[in-house]
């Protein structure tokens, strides 16, 4: 049983190290990094979403999905087109709808928060 952890919009895969330390040892989760899948493709919601339902589809079904705020979005997005594949699912400050202008102002920090993280890796 496969357990993806998605983070949220200016957050990283890291962000869940804090929620890990309190699962048991035999948890095992997968934390994809969502701006490393912005690789060269222009950085939009349905690029990620395309690159993010590749990434779950290339792993062991059924799918655990948790999702904080962005990250609940592709999960949920994901579990809707492909209800046989997950098993649970859990959102966490999820919007169900996305608000227009909450996408427009997505889309700007999307075409920014890319190459900021690629400057500033550790």
């Amino acid at each position: 049983m496969q357990y993806v952890l998605i983070h949220g919009l200016g957050q990283k895969s890291s962000s869940w190290d804090s929620v890990i330390k309190y699962m048991p040892e035999s948890f095992q989760a997968v934390c994809p990094d969502l701006f490393a899948f912005i690789n060269g493709d222009e950085a939009n919601y349905l690029n990620l979403y395309r690159a993010f339902a590749d990434f779950c589809n290339e792993m062991p079904q059924p799918l655990n999905l948790c999702g904080l705020s962005l990250g609940g979005v592709l999960a949920l997005n994901y579990a809707t087109d492909n209800p046989e594949k997950v098993k649970s699912l859990v959102l966490i400050a999820t919007q169900y709808k996305m608000p227009k202008t909450l996408l427009k102002v997505q889309a700007i920090i999307f075409k920014t928060l890319p190459k900021f993280f690629s400057k500033n890796k550790a």
